[in-house]
């Protein structure tokens, strides 16, 4: 804590007072930690404490996939230093000429010179502005156009004292807090707007939840704030953009719905309605600023109660990035675990069981180690010696003995394409079918039921996959890399262009934008600024959007996420509208792709069988290798969309009707709130009266507080390094090598970076040149042009239907067995993964030559 004495203003002489101001610093950060500035597209989970609140949300927002321009932020720790040296107390003791260290005052020069002579926006981000209860809005101050680093010392020094000034010191007092509140600065290209505004979610006079209030004028939005134009004002619903009055014409009716869509995305990340500060700049839309609403009666964060389970958890990140809705935490990570666990087991892993829970709102996994103490590993012969004594062990033994001799992974294999993937569609089909509108509330229920089962029987059928896939490719690699010398990318070479179900929709997307392109009807409105809708399409096209509503009906239950909070393709069909505009005038040719990845993989396994002519032994195993992994490989994306992306979706669609029938009943608000009911009370829901609005206010804030405070990597004590296998019986240790194998090279660590480009995994030959487009999320797809090279920080399967528009990919994690590396070959697009950096490293524009053979981007200056 820091405390300075400062007058009480009015009393003098005599009857002056002296009252404590208290500015709260935040708990000292490590030695490593501490950096005169960071980076904002790196602070997200760094918290508000250090880098305010307005930076911490956009770093957050950032992270999250928006729009939000880069930049640096100068922590709380410099306006300590500032205050101190300086010895401010109040307004009146601001230095006309500030005590800055060397150190501060070289950093600013350091900002000042990476920026050159981009105009920058400097504003104050304070720990207690833009939050639920009191938003400082307009009370910090904001400095724009500065350029060079004096004027960047200046517009600093004036963010922090602004902290002092008499707005603020009397907004604190009538929120009944005291002392100033630590600073933060905020350092921004300034977006050259063409127009800029600020978007409500809620009306905020009318409280409806259902309108979107857009103010907009023609260039920096400062005009509308300091209250120098009139604004635009657009009330944007579902259904329409209206114009209440234009007086700047600052908006077309496509960008105010664009506005208002950007802005109802940012409401769904936070869960509370939400004002933010926008601005467009040719073609794109960058958000400048989010906060809650803080005019009405809105749901609060409230910190959820929980315990931190004993051992060691490890957040699941990569399929569940944000905390789980209730109604999918209720019953899903217990059937995953379940699942996962019956599908190592039955192979004889090396595990007691897998766990999964929620922790403050996140998914954790645990592995728990045979006998279920977790623990170093004992040393190697001890290791040998448990395993052929200790009956489960023993099991474990005869489980991967049988497993091998039998041919457990051929059988599951074959089973997938000859019964399995059959008997999915054909559920999945008969689900698209039924019309729930039209059913009773407890035939509703009925189908709910229904639909869990076949999420639960895809779920299982997945994980009974996972293993033999581990298991045949990993082999096969391992023997390519000892026998024949080949990386992992070499070796994928002989397995690229048999994963058909990952380039079907881009495929099929590719058919579609031919049909448009010999329809002048159909072209002409693609042709427009604005994406047709499908009826506008179907009133001039018919046939082409007939074509269309059967690629929707197809693909459109694919989930856009692995929570039933995640909406589905075929809830967002401007989505498909846009990415067929940008297919028209695109060059895929899926047939060219597929004799291209033909004729590698012949020359690929020609070039192998003439290493090994002269071993025979050799030549037979690696053709059995060969064979196994070729009927395995395709399986990963395959089984992606039946056994859980399309079963995710039907399930939420039963729910959101259940939500709808409990609106009507004015039980709920909305009817996705039933996301915020547990599946206990949605069974129930038509039979009971719980109170379910005070539910789920509890819920939707425990969500709110969960977005806002992201879960820690890891609890508990790591148990450290795997074991030692060596005297592990061969079976089980060779299941065991392929398991590890295959997750090192599923999820990569990224490589550093050389010279003054990025590096990282060769996941996809080839090389090719053109601009970076980032995409963080799908939020974001609406952004990829025709021959971008898409950068991001991974992929799963749903993006598959980008792949035909870009010209290379780019990420930040995965390996060569991810989704990303495999859809990219299915493509033959040049990929690099695993570059650790890329989304924060480039620039959306920047030209770039990916070159995918040898894991290198060059980015020209």
């Amino acid at each position: 804590m820091h405390s300075v004495i400062q007058p009480i203003p009015g009393l003098q002489g005599s009857q002056e007072r002296t009252r404590t101001m208290t500015i709260e610093a935040p708990a000292p950060r490590s030695a490593a930690s501490r950096r005169i500035s960071l980076q904002l597209a790196d602070s997200a989970g760094v918290g508000p404490s250090v880098i305010g609140s307005k930076a911490a949300n956009l770093a957050d927002l950032i992270q999250a996939g928006f729009p939000v321009p880069h930049g640096v932020v100068l922590p709380v720790d410099l306006f300590f230093q500032y205050v101190e040296a300086n010895q401010i107390i109040d307004s009146g003791s601001l230095p006309v000429e500030p005590i800055l260290s060397d150190d501060v005052r070289d950093e600013i020069a350091r900002i000042a010179a990476k920026f050159g002579d981009t105009p920058l926006a400097v504003r104050s981000s304070a720990s207690d502005e833009d939050l639920p209860d009191a938003s400082y809005a307009g009370l910090y101050d904001t400095v724009l156009g500065v350029v060079g680093p004096e004027a960047l010392q200046r517009a600093i020094v004036q963010c922090w004292g602004s902290a002092f000034n008499d707005r603020v010191v009397s907004y604190r007092q009538r929120q009944g807090d005291q002392g100033v509140p630590p600073v933060a600065v905020l350092i921004q290209p300034l977006v050259p707007a063409d127009a800029a505004g600020v978007a409500f979610t809620m009306n905020p006079i009318t409280g409806n939840r259902d309108e979107t209030v857009v103010s907009a004028v023609r260039g920096l939005g400062e005009r509308l704030v300091s209250g120098e134009a009139s604004p635009d004002e657009w009330i944007v619903t579902s259904h329409e953009a209206l114009a209440h009055r234009t007086p700047e014409s600052a908006l077309t009716a496509p960008q105010a719905r664009q506005v208002a869509e950007l802005a109802r995305q940012v409401e769904a990340h936070y869960g509370t309605p939400q004002d933010i500060e926008w601005a467009i700049s040719g073609d794109e839309l960058k958000l400048l600023q989010a906060r809650p609403i803080t005019t009405t009666n809105l749901i609060e964060p409230i910190k959820p109660e929980f315990e931190i389970p004993e051992g060691f958890w490890r957040r699941d990140a990569g399929h569940y990035p944000r905390p789980l809705s209730p109604v999918t935490s209720s019953f899903y990570l217990a059937e995953l675990a379940e699942a996962i666990t019956d599908g190592l087991q039955q192979f004889g892993a090396l595990i007691d069981r897998i766990e999964a829970r929620t922790i403050g709102g996140y998914a954790y996994l645990r592995m728990v180690p045979p006998g279920g103490k977790e623990g170093p590993p004992p040393p190697w012969y001890i290791l040998g010696a448990v395993v052929r004594l200790m009956p489960s062990a023993r099991a474990m033994v005869k489980r991967a003995s049988a497993a091998r001799e039998q041919d457990l992974s051929g059988q599951l294999i074959e089973r997938w394409w000859k019964q399995w993937r059959g008997e999915l569609f054909a559920r999945i089909d008969a689900f698209q079918q039924v019309d729930l509108a039209s059913l009773t509330d407890a035939e509703l229920v009925k189908q709910l039921e229904a639909r869990l089962t076949l999420l639960r029987d895809g779920n299982r059928i997945h994980f009974q996959l996972v293993v033999p896939f581990m298991i045949s490719v990993s082999e096969f690699a391992i023997f390519c890399r000892d026998e024949l010398g080949w990386t992992p990318r070499q070796a994928m070479d002989l397995l690229s262009g048999v994963s058909t179900m990952s380039t079907e929709p881009g495929r099929e997307l590719a058919e579609l934008a031919r049909l448009v392109s010999e329809s002048p009807d159909a072209l002409g409105l693609f042709a427009t600024d604005q994406v047709p809708s499908l009826s506008e399409l179907e009133a001039v096209a018919p046939n082409v959007a007939m074509t269309i509503s059967r690629y929707q009906q197809r693909f459109g239950p694919r989930s856009l996420g692995e929570d039933l909070i995640e909406p589905t393709l075929g809830e967002h069909p401007e989505f498909t509208m846009g990415l067929l505009r940008s297919q028209l005038g695109q060059e895929y040719n899926a047939e060219r792709v597929t004799e291209e990845l033909e004729r590698t993989r012949a020359e690929r396994l020609d070039h192998a069988r003439r290493m090994l002519r002269d071993r025979p032994v050799k030549l037979a195993r690696f053709d059995k290798l060969v064979s196994q992994a070729l009927r395995a490989y395709p399986v990963r994306e395959d089984n992606s969309f039946p056994t859980y992306q399309a079963p995710i979706g039907l399930v939420r669609y039963a729910l959101l009707e259940i939500g709808r029938r409990l609106t009507e009943e004015e039980r709920l608000d909305r009817a996705d709130d039933i996301m915020f009911l547990k599946i206990e009370e949605v069974r129930r829901a038509f039979s009971e009266t719980d109170d379910m609005a005070t539910t789920v206010k509890q819920r939707r804030g425990e969500h709110a507080w969960a977005l806002a405070n992201p879960g820690p990597g890891t609890y508990g004590p790591d148990p450290g390094d795997p074991p030692d296998l060596r005297a592990v019986p061969s079976d089980l240790r060779s299941l065991m090598d392929a398991i590890l194998w295959f997750i090192d090279h599923d999820l990569d660590t990224p490589v550093p970076a050389q010279g003054d480009g990025l590096s990282g995994v060769s996941a996809s030959p080839g090389v090719y040149r053109g601009p970076v487009r980032i995409i963080r999320s799908v939020a974001e797809f609406h952004k990829l042009q025709p021959g971008d090279v898409l950068v991001c920080p991974i992929t799963s399967p749903v993006w598959s239907v980008l792949f035909s528009s870009v010209g290379a990919l780019v990420t930040d994690t995965g390996g060569v067995l991810s989704h990303s590396a495999i859809i990219a070959r299915e493509y033959g697009i040049p990929a690099v993964v695993a570059t650790g950096t890329a989304t924060s490293t480039l620039t959306d524009g920047q030209m770039v030559t990916v070159d995918g053979t040898r894991g290198v981007i060059e980015v020209e200056q």
